[in-house]
């Protein structure tokens, strides 16, 4: 992802958000039931009384798995005292079990190569074992690190492997978690569909587990998705949702891939003082559990705003600092962006001295994709290293006739002021005549700004007895088609099953096709007076009312309907349920009607103070500034837009040719 500065020809590059991901692949199991419930301390004083036996080994791999305050590194020696105790003991599950830990604990520390010599020793183990639990675990483990290695097609291959054997174990929640691996696969790949499918896939299974930490990585990832198409609105609901689900979990650490998101969001807009807020946190927990990957992203964005900021000799700190845990940890992608960045800043400062000395480095660390943009860069800070030297040469003799230019100045300093007084006293005189003149203009505008307020209650109290017209008038048209033609249609069924008998054979296929018909007719009828009354919705809430319409639309075919829902528990206000399900309706009808659309999401949340219902689809798209014949000018989209201003609420909506179409409705959760 790359971003400028708004207004200036300086641009650096935000940190890809894979690098702080590690919380979210390492995977921590338990080997043993009785001590899952055993905390770190405890699980410490048994060891202290443990014999040299599996039991021990078990106690060691356990400590490891602790979500406790043990560094990585004070891990990785517990798993390594487990491996060679499992090998004096040949004790070959406690063999395979402590490599994967080393090797997952060095994937957590970014030292991805070593920790990939583990995970693949353990892997050969546990297919001789024919273990299938552990081979899942471990091929997800290297898929980790092949992802961080940027080696995708490999990456890729081991969670496939990895997600058949989970299937074949009906096991839901590490498929999940493999579906949200693959999904970030394709991010990385920039296929955005696939990843969005692979992490609804992911959702839904977390959804079903009620796995609150889980469903919160899938809403990061669509964030991340989001932010790629730089849909900055859609990214923050995602990225502001993940971190209020991870909040609740009390644990820091689930914090820091939406915290990175929102940072990311909020410098994209402008938002410098913000974002620092935001990565400042991140570096704060990213220290506290030795997450030196996040750690070195967390100083690469500060050092990104602080040069935002003008900070320049602020950033240089910081990015050096990034540096320094990029080589302590061996990753060069890190290692490669603190050169870029600490290049670009030296840049912004005119120093082409050392802007040049880091452009080298970071030009002999990827030299293995050289360009010619890389050399052409270089050639240009050499120009500007030695126009800096002449420029200095120059500023001497500038100093020189500076000293002849100052008794001029003087006297043309005496002339200024001269006409400073004259220019004040005719300032003063036009200061008062707009003083006069801004005063009558408030009163004015204050009866102007009454008279609107007066103006709106009405308007909004009109649209309350219109929405509530409009709803009689469906109930009252479903009723009549209900009483009236439902009746009739029956009727004239019941007559002509009293002729059945009295028909010749020749005469009863076409006595079958019109009954046939009848029933066809009565059927659609029911539907129709169905979607006009709001009698399901009354009875059973705006959960149950919208599943209803989502499984009616997917019986027809017309396209695939899919609907997430968070927090629905409960009943709502009935003014606010009737709004929400008409406006739900409206935007399904546009998609089927407009968007060509074979895909479609439709979210709804509850949050503390406002529900938030959210549709997006993968159609032709539209551009919303454009007024046009679909969405933007239609009836459809001034209905909802009279319901949400009735609410009081807000509608955002986001879309592109052949980008699909995002609409974000947020209201208060009791009705205005």
């Amino acid at each position: 992802m790359i971003t400028c500065n708004s207004g200036s020809a300086f641009c650096i590059y935000i940190p890809c958000i894979k690098n702080i991901l590690a919380v979210t692949f390492v995977l921590l199991s338990a080997y043993s039931n009785y001590l899952v419930s055993q905390n770190s301390d405890s699980l410490i004083k048994i060891l202290a009384e443990s014999k040299e036996d599996t039991i021990k080994v078990k106690t060691l791999i356990e400590i490891c798995n602790q979500q406790g305050d043990i560094p990585n590194l004070e891990k990785i020696k517990y798993a390594e005292e487990a491996l060679s105790l499992s090998e004096k003991l040949n004790f070959q599950m406690g063999i395979i079990t402590s490599k994967r830990a080393i090797g997952q604990y060095y994937i957590a520390l970014g030292k991805y190569e070593e920790g990939l010599k583990y995970l693949n020793d353990a892997l050969l183990l546990a297919e001789k074992s024919k273990d299938k639990i552990v081979m899942a675990t471990i091929h997800n483990a290297m898929g980790t690190s092949c992802f961080y290695m940027g080696n995708f097609q490999a990456s890729l291959s081991h969670f496939i492997r990895s997600a058949a054997l989970f299937d074949k174990l009906k096991k839901p929640e590490s498929l999940a978690e493999v579906a949200h691996n693959m999904g970030l696969v394709y991010y990385r790949t920039k296929d955005y569909q696939k990843a969005r499918d692979y992490n609804n896939q992911a959702g839904i299974i977390y959804q079903q587990l009620k796995d609150t930490l889980g469903f919160s990585y899938t809403q990061s990832q669509f964030g991340n998705i989001a932010y790629d198409e730089h849909k900055y609105d859609t990214a923050l609901v995602y990225y502001k949702r993940a971190l209020k689900l991870t909040e609740k979990l009390k644990d820091p650490s689930y914090t820091i891939t939406s915290l990175v998101g929102i940072g990311n969001v909020l410098f994209e807009t402008g938002h410098y003082n913000e974002a620092m807020i935001y990565d400042r946190r991140v570096l704060e927990i990213a220290r506290k559990i030795d997450d030196q990957n996040s750690v070195t992203i967390a100083l690469l964005n500060l050092g990104k705003e602080y040069v935002a900021l003008n900070k320049l000799d602020k950033s240089i700190e910081v990015l050096k600092e990034a540096l320094l845990v990029a080589k302590k940890t061996g990753a060069k992608e890190n290692e490669a962006d603190a050169y870029s960045y600490l290049s670009e800043t030296y840049e912004k400062k005119n120093d082409f001295k050392n802007a040049l000395v880091y452009s080298r480095l970071y030009k002999q660390l990827n030299d293995s994709i050289f360009n010619e943009e890389n050399a052409e860069r270089i050639n240009t800070l050499s120009a500007k290293y030695e126009t800096e030297k002449k420029e200095k040469a120059i500023a001497l003799l500038n100093a020189e006739l500076s000293g002849k230019q100052e008794k001029q100045e003087l006297l043309n300093a005496k002339v200024k002021e001269k006409n400073i007084i004259i220019l004040s006293l005719i300032g003063g005189a036009l200061l008062l005549f707009i003083s006069v003149l801004l005063f009558f203009s408030h009163q004015k505008l204050k009866q102007k700004n009454k008279f609107q307020a007066e103006l709106n209650e009405q308007q909004k109290n009109t649209a309350s007895i219109v929405i509530q017209m409009q709803e009689n008038e469906r109930n009252r048209i479903a009723r009549e088609l209900h009483d009236g033609i439902g009746t009739f249609l029956s009727t004239l069924k019941i007559n002509l099953q009293a002729l059945e008998n009295n028909l010749a054979d020749k005469k009863m296929i076409p006595y079958k096709t019109n009954t046939g018909l009848i029933d066809k007719t009565a059927a659609e009828l029911r539907k129709i007076t169905k979607g006009l009354s709001n009698e399901v919705l009354l009875e059973n809430g705006l959960a149950y009312a919208i599943q209803e319409l989502v499984e009616s639309i997917n019986a027809s075919g017309a396209m695939q309907l899919k609907l997430l829902t968070h927090g629905i528990d409960g009943r709502f206000d009935p003014i606010l349920e009737t709004n929400l399900y008409r406006i739900a309706q409206e935007l399904i009808n546009n998609s089927l009607r407009h968007s060509q659309a074979t895909k479609v999401t439709l979210q709804l949340i509850d949050h503390d103070s406002f529900i938030l219902l959210m549709l997006e689809d993968n159609g032709v798209g539209f551009t919303p500034q454009i007024s046009g014949k679909n969405y933007t000018s239609g009836m459809g989209l001034r209905n909802i837009k009279n319901r949400i201003d009735f609410l009081g609420g807000t509608l955002k909506i986001e879309s592109g040719l052949k980008k699909g179409s995002t609409f974000i409705v947020e209201v208060p959760r009791t009705a205005a």
